[in-house]
Order: structure tokens, then sequence, then C-alpha cells
């Protein structure tokens, strides 16, 4: 498997644990809607990380109180398909050994 594939890849999944993440601490059909009803800290953290899409969708639409699901749903994406490729592309370069196979010990037989 190529490198770039790699990390599209990694930047699908990030794009799609945003999604699961949005709607287990925001939608009301999460089965964790009533403890987060209570505790509100975790909720609030993920909107403001999620400010920039919300944004973007509100100037787009033209309309502040309630933008178009449309620009919301792409940016969201969007912004989390893009630190995906940018946490994909910090963990290859950190990575000391490219390949997954162990290096030998030194004279050892």
């Amino acid at each position: 498997m190529s490198i770039a594939i790699r990390h599209i890849a990694f930047s699908a999944a990030t794009s799609a644990a945003a999604w699961a993440i949005s709607w287990i601490v925001l939608d009301e059909s999460s089965p964790a809607y009533h403890f987060f009803l209570y505790h509100v800290s975790l909720p609030n953290i993920w909107r403001l990380l999620n400010l920039l899409p919300f944004v973007f969708a509100a100037l787009t639409s033209g309309n502040v109180h309630n933008p178009s699901s449309l620009p919301l749903v792409v940016a969201f994406t969007a912004q989390w398909a893009l630190f995906g490729l940018l946490a994909s592309l910090v963990i290859h370069k950190l990575r000391p050994n490219k390949s997954f196979k162990p290096n030998p010990l030194r004279g050892s037989a």
C-alpha cells in the first residue's frame, strides 16, 4: 500500500471518528444524551472545536442563526480530514523505522 493511500485512509478515518463523536456528544438520539444533558463541559468543548465550520456555513448561507446544512457538513468533514492528514504526516515523520520489521540485536545469531 502506498504512503499516499495510507494518509488518505487515515484522514478519512479521522473524519468518520469526528462524525461519530459528534453524534455521541451532541445528538438527541445518542445513547449518552441524558448524561451529556447534565454534564455539559465535553459538548461545549466539542462545539468550540467545531466553531470554524459553523462560521463558514453561516457566512456562505447568509443566515447567521440557522446556517445551511450542506456547507456545514462540507466544512466539518474538510476540517477533520485536514486534521487527520496533518496528524498522519506528523506520525509518519516521527516514526523512527519506516518498516514494521523488528531490528535484530547486534551480536545475536
